[in-house]
């Protein structure tokens, strides 16, 4: 039942089980905080996970509107992030996990000069788009030493099989003063409270699951500085939320009332951007 060792407190065998979820999975809560999914998933299972249908799941018509969906909440991001930038920052930028490419798009309209690094087969969209992108992973990508002055990994984390060695990399790459932002799900919000075994980040993918102390925890050990935290906003459409729950909670509650919501109601209401708030931000500097 236990990951050897904890990622934040380095403790081993001090795990419990807390939930059940799909597929003969199970939620292990840490003494420190951390969550995690256990057994963790093989890499057969992981390649399976990030194929061609992995970005295939939003039930959105149209390609762009999704696009522009994502995008909408990037810029939101950028603008946000940009009070913590210096005016002397050199303007690199890097996206992990850039999928198609949206936060890349937000940056580039900000000023930056940005690329992104993605390992599913969103990447060749991204590079068919015109955006500069590569199919790899960050401890394959080899960047310089001190070279961006942000980075940006928006639902990436809770992925990362190893994530204080990939946050040590995060580290090497950024420049002395320079931010990393992170957006990853918050184990410790109401909705996680509410929901519990049915908190819709439970996902066999997601290998850990964070709470704003455990994330800084985590960051401090590393040796960043500066951790802020937030609840963060999203823009979604009902038809976006629909067709999630359509997917992942077919039978739930939520999913008839919005089936219901869905029949009675008028289309361009359920193709409404509407603000929701949505997992943690986290922003940190290296000193």
């Amino acid at each position: 039942m236990s990951l050897n060792p904890c990622p934040v407190c380095g403790m081993k065998d001090r795990y419990r089980k807390i939930y059940e979820i799909a597929e003969g999975k199970q939620i292990i809560l840490c003494v420190c905080g951390l969550q995690a999914i256990s057994p963790p998933l093989t890499m057969e299972e992981i390649r399976k996970i990030y194929g061609e249908e992995y970005y295939d799941i939003h039930g959105m018509d149209h390609f762009r509107d999704f696009f522009n969906l994502k995008l909408r909440t990037c810029k939101r991001l950028i603008n946000q992030v940009g009070r913590y930038m210096s005016a002397s920052d050199n303007t690199n930028h890097l996206d992990i996990g850039c999928a198609f490419g949206y936060m890349i798009e937000a940056a580039k309209s900000a000023g930056y000069d940005s690329q992104g690094i993605e390992i599913s087969p969103a990447a060749d969209v991204a590079i068919e788009l015109g955006y500069n992108v590569r199919k790899v992973e960050l401890k394959h990508a080899a960047f310089p030493e001190e070279f961006f002055s942000l980075i940006t990994a928006i639902d990436v984390l809770e992925h990362i099989p190893e994530p204080k060695e990939w946050l040590q990399e995060c580290r090497r790459i950024l420049k002395k003063g320079g931010v990393l932002l992170l957006v990853t799900p918050d184990c410790s919000s109401l909705t996680a409270y509410v929901r519990k075994d049915k908190w819709p980040h439970y996902k066999v993918e997601h290998l850990y699951y964070y709470s704003p102390p455990t994330l800084k925890r985590l960051l401090t050990n590393i040796g960043f500085n500066e951790i802020r935290s937030r609840t963060g906003i999203r823009y979604l459409t009902l038809n976006y939320i629909t067709s999630h729950y359509k997917k992942f909670q077919p039978d739930s509650l939520e999913t008839k009332v919005l089936r219901m919501l869905e029949a009675l109601s008028p289309r361009r209401l359920f193709e409404y951007p509407l603000c929701f708030p949505s997992e943690m931000v986290i922003t940190t500097r290296k000193i």
